[in-house]
């Protein structure tokens, strides 16, 4: 949509208007003399998906731009006119990729009977700002995102091989994105549409429901994602065009307490932007709704025999099909209880504390910031409808579990996309925290969250010295691999580790950084265990 700097005058608005309806009228096929708010909303805002919504928006626009225009240069009214038709067709051409595509995609839909929703991406999602016709600034759409819920037909349960079915109708969508198969035989129209497809970034992404062991799920959903754009290169599609994301559990759209929450994450994610800046500005700055997460019931409070010493069997036991799910819960849970059982050497690990309860290792990051929960409108998703307690922030982290998904890779080289410094929250650029915790001193190394503040960019590593006051020369009494997950709240950011090594009683951290003194926490604590209960012993790192 252009950038007005002029306001036509009160007689040029009134031309304007009426070629507007003209070329609106022809677009849509309407019948001239029905009811007007009929025609507005066939015009702007029809229900069909094979409308010219988005070209029609794009004709207005480009009709008050092209009447501005001529204003400036022209002579009459005979020159408002031929502006305001210029400027519809500039409009209606930017608009038809849209339209199209949807179009398209209700086609596929009904033909396979594969549930698929579409939602705009507006410049505001991208971090970009479009000034409108009006003096508000108001959100343009610059790309789409296309859902496609797995019925169970998409992929065979733990595989990454397309079905027969799934292939044919991801390889009908892709075609709406090759330069390769457009349909008009119109030289300039085909030189522009091959342009803007050539240009265009696509992003295939996998998503899971919260079910079995994280890591294997953003492993899975990352080999399926990449199927799915390999079949989209080889509809035509430029390589380098192509990206690809395990994302897991990590970006539900739906309750994961409930089985219909759970069926509707699990799908693949098509996101279109017109190019790799808008790409990766609109992940630096995407969202998961956190209140669709849900906590770890009963797990870890008052000192519970049942409580795991660590969730490492949780987290890596690789769960083949959500149909085993329950199998494999009882399988994990003669593996986890043993293990809560057994003691701790006390003369080694001294970190001291207080016994666990539900609320006194809580902390708070404010109100968390979400995304805009766009799907919230629709029928067919449930909104989440947590009890303050039972949200995974405003709980201690033996409530909660790591949440794992994979980079975003190029689809042409097999790398990652590196975040900008930009894109990083302030004092979580991969830097080292350290702090006391009882007789010991903890550190953190390899802290990096983008300014989304859900997944990190990468898992840090847990540093353990015998004593709070190491010298230089002394080596750690323990170096361990840990996950993270971290959660952006309207006063800070809570970073949250959950150590996976049985080699310390360490079970988890949490550490609040504030927004306004992002190099030190202003509240955190250690979650250990001690001859198989809970304690929790206040962490207060600072930045090194």
């Amino acid at each position: 949509m252009p950038i007005l700097t002029a306001k036509p005058s009160l007689k040029l608005t009134s031309l304007s208007i009426a070629a507007i309806l003209a070329a609106t009228t022809f677009a849509t096929g309407c019948n001239p003399v029905q009811d007007s708010s009929n025609l507005f909303k066939q015009t702007f805002n029809s229900d069909d998906p094979c409308s010219n919504n988005a070209r029609n928006i794009g004709i207005l626009a480009g009709s008050v731009l092209g009447a501005v225009i001529a204003n400036k240069v022209g002579d009459g009214n005979a020159a408002i006119i031929t502006g305001t038709l210029l400027g519809a067709g500039l409009g209606a051409l930017i608009g038809n990729d849209i339209d199209d595509r949807r179009c398209e995609l209700s086609k596929i839909s009904k033909k396979y009977q594969v549930p698929i929703q579409t939602e705009e991406i507006a410049a505001t999602d991208a971090g970009m700002t479009v000034e409108s016709a009006s003096k508000d600034k108001k959100s343009e759409s610059i790309g789409l995102k296309v859902s496609l819920q797995d019925t169970g037909k998409q992929f065979a349960s733990g595989s990454d091989q397309l079905t027969p079915e799934a292939k044919a109708y991801f390889a009908e969508i892709a075609k709406t994105y090759s330069p390769t198969s457009i349909a008009t035989k119109d030289p300039k129209t085909r030189q522009q549409q091959e342009q803007l497809l050539k240009q265009k970034k696509i992003l295939l992404m996998g998503h899971t429901d919260d079910v079995g062991s994280t890591n294997f799920n953003a492993e899975l959903a990352e080999k399926r994602a990449k199927v799915v754009a390999e079949l989209f290169a080889a509809n035509g599609v430029p390589r380098d065009n192509l990206h690809y994301q395990g994302a897991g559990e990590t970006q539900p759209i739906a309750d994961n307490r409930t089985e219909e929450g759970r069926a509707k994450n699990r799908r693949a994610e098509i996101v279109e932007l017109p190019n790799q800046e808008a790409l990766e500005s609109y992940l630096a700055l995407r969202k998961p709704v956190i209140a669709y997460y849900r906590t770890e019931s009963g797990k870890g409070f008052g000192g519970h025999k049942s409580m795991p010493t660590k969730p490492t069997a949780a987290i890596t036991k690789p769960s083949v099909s959500r149909d085993e799910a329950k199998s494999k819960a009882d399988t994990v849970a003669k593996i986890l209880v043993p293990a809560a059982k057994q003691p701790q050497v006390a003369s080694k690990w001294r970190f001291e504390g207080n016994a666990l309860t539900q609320t006194n290792a809580a902390v708070s990051v404010g109100e968390v910031v979400p995304e805009k929960d766009k799907w919230a409108w629709m029928p067919f998703i449930s909104t989440a409808n947590a009890s303050s307690m039972d949200s995974v922030y405003a709980n201690t982290c033996a409530a909660d579990r790591p949440r794992a998904a994979r980079g975003v890779k190029s689809l042409a080289s097999g790398k990652e996309i590196e975040y900008k410094t930009s894109n990083f929250l302030p004092g979580m650029n991969n830097t080292a925290w350290m702090g006391d915790v009882g007789q010991h001193r903890v550190g953190l190394a390899g802290v990096a969250v983008a300014r989304d503040g859900s997944v990190p960019t990468k898992n840090p590593t847990l540093i353990v010295y015998a004593n709070n006051r190491p010298s230089t020369s002394d080596q750690p009494a323990a170096k361990l691999t840990a996950q993270a997950n971290a959660y952006q709240g309207k006063e800070g950011v809570l970073y949250r580790v959950f150590v996976t090594e049985d080699t310390t009683p360490v079970s988890c951290i949490d550490m609040v950084v504030s927004n306004k003194s992002p190099f030190s926490t202003s509240s955190g604590y250690l979650i250990h265990q001690e001859s198989g209960q809970a304690f929790a012993t206040e962490f207060k790192p600072n930045k090194i």
